[in-house]
C-alpha cells in the first residue's frame, strides 16, 4: 500500500512500492500514484535532494525516484544511453574520475513543469576522467539544469557545463579542429 504523506512534509524513504518515495505536500497525495499537481515548490525540493543526495552523496538509489524510466538526456553523445541506465552513467563516469564531488545548487528556479538549476562543482581529480590520466588537482566547475517534469517524474534533463575550464584545469591539451 502506497504511503501518505503529512501536511508540508518532505520524505525520500524506501517503499517496496517504488524505488524511493517523492516529495508531496498535501495529506491526500500518495506516493506511487501517477497524480500529476506537483507543486513548483515540491519540484525545486526534489532536485535540491538532486543535487544533496544523488551527486554530493552518491545516492545512485534516487535516480529511478526522480527520472521517470525513459527520461531524455539531451545534452550526451549520440551513443550515450537515454533513460535512468544514461543518468547512472553519467554519475559513474564523474565518480569515477571525482570520487569526492560535490554538486551543490546556487539558485534554483521554477516556472509551470520545468525547473532550473545553477551549480556548482568540486572535486579532486583521482581517477581517469575522459581520457585524462588523474592529477591530484581540485577544481570547481560551474553549470547549469533543465529539469521537465510530467507529474512527479523527470521526463527530459538538459544541462550546460564549463568543461573548457575543467579541462584546462586538468591541463589537457585543447584543439581547434
Amino acid at each position: 500500500m502506497p504511503r501518505r504523506a503529512s501536511a508540508d512534509s518532505i520524505e525520500l524513504c524506501a517503499c517496496p512500492e517504488v524505488a524511493i518515495c517523492t516529495i508531496a505536500r498535501s495529506s491526500s497525495y500518495q506516493f506511487g500514484s501517477t497524480m500529476s499537481s506537483f507543486s513548483i515548490h515540491e519540484r525545486k525540493l526534489l532536485i535540491r535532494s538532486f543535487y544533496d543526495n544523488f551527486w554530493s552523496r552518491g545516492d545512485a538509489s534516487l535516480a529511478k525516484a526522480i527520472f521517470s524510466q525513459d527520461v531524455i538526456i539531451c545534452d550526451v553523445a549520440a551513443d550515450w544511453p537515454q533513460g535512468v541506465e544514461g543518468v547512472l552513467a553519467l554519475a559513474a563516469t564523474w565518480r569515477a574520475g571525482f570520487p569526492d564531488m560535490n554538486e551543490r545548487a546556487l539558485v534554483l528556479t521554477a516556472e509551470g513543469d520545468h525547473v532550473l538549476a545553477f551549480f556548482e562543482f568540486t572535486g579532486t581529480h583521482l581517477g581517469p576522467y575522459q581520457g585524462i590520466l588523474p592529477t591530484g588537482k581540485t577544481i570547481t566547475m560551474l553549470g547549469a539544469d533543465c529539469f521537465k517534469f510530467v507529474g512527479d517524474k523527470v521526463s527530459e534533463w538538459s544541462f550546460i557545463e564549463d568543461r573548457l575550464s575543467l579541462f584546462s584545469a586538468l591541463g589537457a591539451r585543447l584543439s581547434t579542429r
